[in-house]
């Protein structure tokens, strides 16, 4: 019955403190590569850090890999009040043995996500969606995308799930057809091909920067490629596009306009 307040993994410590002070969150969850970026934040709202680890749930084969390559270049952190792991969180916990008999008294018309826009007229705006907002989003994806996706189907998703796509798309519409998330940490192809071959995957999405697709939509070399097409299908080409070949496509677009971070900053 909480709601999710979704932060860019690459916000930077005032970026951070806003988007908990204007939600007023209470908690925040966070890796520990992250963890410093919390530093020094001023946020009275907030009553728990709770970070966790890559390697947490690794074999100890993998756990052993993982900190050769990242994890020793990462400080470890100190529990202390007011700052907990993720499994000292999950061990205060009271989980029912039955799932199903936990209930809430939520209004479905109630905010469930804070998403949160590039902030390219000056500061970011939280965008609230509401539990039929979210769930309406993942209905369609599944009806237009996969009808037959369910119990038993795995989907193949790329981090990070910060915004809308990856948060609606890839999470919440496997969750609400009951079938398991592959995730990958980033897009590498070989690594992509091999998952989807080893895990008999169904139904694969692929997220690509958005940034400067608007900007390009509305250029006079858009008119030209598509003089039948409105500014929303160029923007979808664009964008589609990159995925394909990324730097054909980010050429045709001025450099002050393919922002680094939120979107188009």
């Amino acid at each position: 019955g909480a709601v999710a307040n979704m932060i860019h993994p690459l916000s930077a410590g005032p970026e951070i403190e806003f988007t908990v002070n204007v939600a007023a969150s209470k908690c925040l969850f966070v890796l520990d590569g992250f963890f410093d970026k919390t530093k020094g934040i001023n946020c009275p709202c907030l009553r728990n850090i709770i970070y966790s680890s890559a390697g947490d749930y690794l074999s100890h084969i993998k756990k052993a890999g993982f900190w050769i390559t990242q994890g020793r270049k990462i400080q470890k952190i100190v529990s202390k009040p007011g700052v907990m792991s993720w499994k000292a969180f999950i061990k205060k916990g009271n989980v029912p043995a039955d799932l199903s008999q936990i209930k809430t008294n939520s209004d479905p018309r109630k905010e469930a996500v804070i998403l949160y826009s590039g902030g390219t007229s000056g500061k970011q705006k939280g965008i609230l969606l509401s539990h039929y907002n979210i769930n309406a989003l993942s209905k369609l994806t599944i009806q237009h995308g996969c009808p037959t996706l369910g119990i038993g189907d795995k989907m193949l998703a790329v981090l990070p799930m910060f915004h809308g796509f990856g948060l609606g798309v890839c999470i919440h519409s496997s969750i609400f057809a009951g079938a398991t998330i592959v995730l990958v940490p980033r897009f590498n192809a070989d690594i992509c091909a091999n998952l989807i071959k080893n895990n008999s995957l169904s139904i694969k999405y692929m997220m690509v920067s958005e940034a400067g697709a608007s900007v390009y939509s509305a250029s006079k070399l858009a008119a030209e490629e598509f003089p039948d097409f409105d500014v929303n299908l160029r923007s979808a080409v664009s964008i589609a596009r990159r995925l394909q070949d990324p730097l054909a496509e980010l050429v045709k677009i001025d450099p002050k306009a393919i922002g680094v971070g939120q979107y188009q900053h």
